[in-house]
């Protein structure tokens, strides 16, 4: 355990003697869905969730994760620091207790109430995402296929639906325009894809997203999207 300006904190340390990571890469590996860019290709990259996602549970819990390489075949170091408890004297008082003890950092606002449902088929992305969602305190439900997503929509009435575009079979564009012609009031429609171009967002739109969000997307900003659905439901 350490000690610094804001108190002790608790201190864990993964080693990984594995593919390592280039220098000019470290800043992004906590990014969500970013995979490293190697001289030669790994047998298995990942989705690029699971650190950004790592990180974020960290600062939920007012703590920090950080990541060092000496860069590519040499391995690397991933610490993970938290508040630590401070243990009270059992002859001090509550109220001198309370006064004496520094509390740990604020954690991140978590965000509640929103029903949600995501409708993707690689099922690690899904079920990465939807963990994600729940930590932050919304009732999560997940969909495999496009025929899949729109029945559950149509029969759960969620509030926010993240929609994959590039779905088997019937596309995440089709997913959205069959909810909105379903429903009455439709959800908050948000689109998760690799395209960005203007055509594509013009496409989206008019299928009846509300946002458009191209893979990478970093948490904060699916968290301000959500921010925004759940003051908008609030106001209502």
């Amino acid at each position: 355990m350490q000690r610094d300006g804001d108190g002790p904190t608790a201190s864990i340390q993964v080693v990984d003697h594995g593919v390592g990571i280039p220098g000019d890469q470290l800043q992004r590996v906590f990014e969500m869905f970013t995979r490293i860019e190697r001289a030669a290709p790994a047998e298995n990259d990942g989705l690029g969730i699971g650190l950004a996602l790592s990180l974020q549970l960290a600062k939920l819990h007012g703590g920090t994760l950080t990541a060092a390489s000496e860069g590519e075949g040499k391995g690397a170091t991933f610490t993970l620091s938290l508040p630590a408890p401070v243990t009270v004297p059992e002859d001090v008082t509550a109220a001198s207790a309370e006064t004496s003890v520094k509390a740990p950092p604020p954690a991140v606002e978590l965000l509640k109430g929103l029903r949600i449902v995501v409708v993707e088929d690689n099922e690690d992305a899904a079920d990465t995402m939807s963990e994600w969602l729940v930590h932050l305190g919304h009732d999560v439900q997940v969909a495999r296929t496009g025929p899949d997503g729109v029945a559950l929509v149509l029969e759960q009435r969620p509030d926010v639906v993240f929609c994959d575009i590039g779905l088997p079979g019937m596309d995440g564009v089709d997913v959205c325009r069959d909810i909105v012609r379903g429903m009455q009031v439709p959800p908050v429609m948000i689109a998760l894809t690799g395209w960005g171009r203007e055509a594509d967002r013009r496409r989206t739109m008019e299928a009846g997203f509300q946002h458009h969000l191209v893979k990478p997307v970093a948490p904060e900003k699916l968290r301000t999207v959500l921010q925004s659905v759940e003051r908008s439901a609030r106001s209502e």
